[in-house]
């Protein structure tokens, strides 16, 4: 095999190579304390609920818009559920928390190629940023890498109620 075969193979290889690593979906691991701070700067009002969502009883998808092929054959579209939210929008202070009960929500799921997202399990609770909408629900977005959506631990309600506090 002449030396321009060897190099083209190993071109060939190596571009395929590239290929199928630039496929697979890398989500960077959200940092609870960067997203608040970004609700915070952003002009959209977002509220800060911990607690569970559950979907309501007989609930089918509402699409946002239709599939969309993108040129690698994979879907991408956008559902929106809605779901009871059981819980609390967080405050400064325990003493200012809001209490939610049967609280509609709007949850927005979508696909990033063949990786999509889902709802939060209604078994597990969360520590959630949601956005307020004039005349609808709030809306919960859940991305196949979710930024809005946390675990709800001890410690990240204490992390929020002292960057709440800190902030007017």
């Amino acid at each position: 095999m002449r030396m321009s075969q060897k190099i083209g193979i190993a071109a060939l290889m190596g571009g395929l190579l590239f290929s199928q690593s630039a496929s697979a979906l890398s989500c960077v691991e959200p940092n609870l304390v960067q997203t608040l701070e970004e609700v915070k700067a952003s002009e959209t009002v977002y509220y800060v609920l911990a607690g569970r969502f559950v979907p309501a009883a007989a609930q089918t998808p509402r699409r946002g818009y239709n599939p969309i092929r993108n040129r690698n054959n994979f879907q991408q579209n956008k559902e929106i559920t809605r779901v009871r939210f059981e819980g609390v929008s967080l405050a400064s202070s325990p003493a200012r928390d809001q209490a939610l009960q049967q609280f509609p929500i709007d949850v927005e799921t979508s696909c990033m190629g063949p990786w999509c997202s889902s709802l939060p399990n209604a078994s597990r609770e969360f520590l959630a940023f949601v956005e307020a909408r004039d005349g609808q629900p709030p809306l919960l977005r859940v991305g196949p890498c979710p930024k809005f959506v946390y675990p709800t631990s001890s410690r990240h309600v204490e992390t929020v109620r002292t960057l709440l506090s800190s902030h007017p």
